[in-house]
């Protein structure tokens, strides 16, 4: 847990305990097996562009530790799980984690890309849709077991 020594917080009392968790928006492929020049790669480009130029860039979790112990708090450990995007791993928990992921990306990627895109990227709604109705081979490199994507989720206490 994160121990606050800020007397200047006023959320959070000197003394007072927190946890964060969040989801590291990178996603990453350890193996290889995601095809260099795929759309996938391309929507991965496009989306870390767009939410950096609007003031949200993915990799800003990876330094969220050095931010808490820079706002004064105390004994911040991280610990960083790899999640899975689809249920390629072996382990059944994590088989369920990544299909669990799966669905999420898979029903959710244009909702949750759109406006990024648009206010990122300037695109209109006309060529958002003309990327993601070109882009529905990204769902089925979600859904292959031969291609382990993950992404990572962080946790500082």
């Amino acid at each position: 847990m994160l121990k606050s020594n800020n007397l200047n917080n006023r959320h959070l009392k000197p003394g007072g305990w927190l946890e964060f968790q969040c989801i590291d928006g990178t996603l990453k492929c350890d193996d290889g097996s995601l095809p260099k020049g795929s759309q996938f790669r391309e929507y991965d480009r496009l989306f870390r562009v767009a939410a950096s130029a609007f003031g949200t860039p993915l990799e800003a979790a990876a330094s969220y530790a050095k931010w808490f112990v820079e706002a004064g708090f105390e004994g911040v450990t991280e610990k960083v799980f790899k999640m899975p995007t689809s249920p390629w791993p072996k382990d059944p928990r994590l088989r369920m984690v990544g299909a669990f992921e799966q669905e999420n990306l898979t029903v959710n990627l244009e909702a949750i890309s759109q406006r990024v895109f648009q206010k990122g990227l300037g695109w209109g709604a006309d060529e958002s849709a003309v990327f993601f109705a070109a882009a529905w081979c990204i769902i089925e490199l979600y859904s292959s077991p031969k291609i382990s994507l993950k992404t990572t989720s962080r946790r500082q206490e």
